[in-house]
């Protein structure tokens, strides 16, 4: 009896002592890595990032090459497999961007997840709103969150309102201006006028920002508009452009 409880203690030694290495085994041993899944970056500056674009000679395991990753501020998890002997798959998920921060002459990136994250370079496919015009309120640090700033947070009201209820309106907000908090107001790709918030419900009044735009679709009423103005609770004005209304009647 005693014999068989030796050998079964020695048996699991000895799988034991494989398990731990065989992350350093020439079985395991990584001679060529993929990666997909990114598009904010080429996928030579992630591998570069994480020392990963050369791994002929690098004593490299799974559990290594996903750290290294996973630091990269543009990703937000990484799937790592062995597709076959000596070649790794990566797959990256990147962090969702929602707008770029220009503060202080530097650029900025503002996640989902309200993080200010640098702007890298070589970023490509970056087609975000520009926040413009910031006057900061509180400490916003790199890598900080800024869900207490309360005009970077009406900022990202309006940008993810019209992802959920106008995709083409969340597509062609270009930039929007704080102001340096005195009042916000938004530019949209295709329309030669500014679009005034005001300060408060932001929500609101990009729904009814949607509901406008879709009404003034293909008319021609908004190419006289000066301005759309949304300051004022259930109201929306619409400014006209007197010298272009002249013009139009002269022709």
């Amino acid at each position: 009896m005693f014999k068989h409880i030796v050998l079964l203690f020695a048996i699991i030694g000895v799988l034991l002592a494989l398990t731990f290495s065989l992350d350093r085994s020439e079985i395991n041993k990584i001679y060529q890595i993929e990666l997909s899944g990114n598009e904010y970056l080429p996928k030579e500056n992630y591998l570069e990032y994480a020392k990963l674009n050369e791994v002929s000679n690098s004593d490299l395991s799974i559990s290594l090459i996903h750290d290294r990753l996973e630091k990269h501020p543009y990703i937000k998890n990484v799937d790592v497999v062995i597709q076959e002997r000596g070649i790794v798959q990566i797959e990256v998920f990147e962090t969702p961007i929602e707008a770029m921060l220009l503060k202080d002459n530097e650029q900025l990136l503002l996640t989902a997840e309200a993080q200010i994250i640098p702007f890298l370079e070589n970023t490509i496919n970056m087609n975000v709103p520009v926040i413009v015009n910031y006057a900061q309120v509180k400490d916003t640090k790199l890598f900080g969150n800024v869900t207490k700033d309360e005009y970077l947070m009406k900022a990202l009201s309006i940008i993810t309102t019209a992802q959920f209820v106008d995709a083409e309106l969340h597509n062609k907000i270009s930039s929007i201006n704080l102001n340096f908090g005195r009042s916000i107001s938004i530019d949209i790709i295709g329309l030669n006028f500014p679009v005034f918030y005001g300060k408060n419900n932001e929500v609101k009044k990009t729904v009814y920002l949607s509901k406008v735009l879709n009404h003034l679709r293909d008319k021609k009423i908004k190419d006289y508009l000066d301005y759309l103005d949304l300051r004022y609770d259930n109201l929306v004005y619409l400014g006209f452009d007197n010298d272009s209304i002249v013009k139009k009647e002269r022709t």
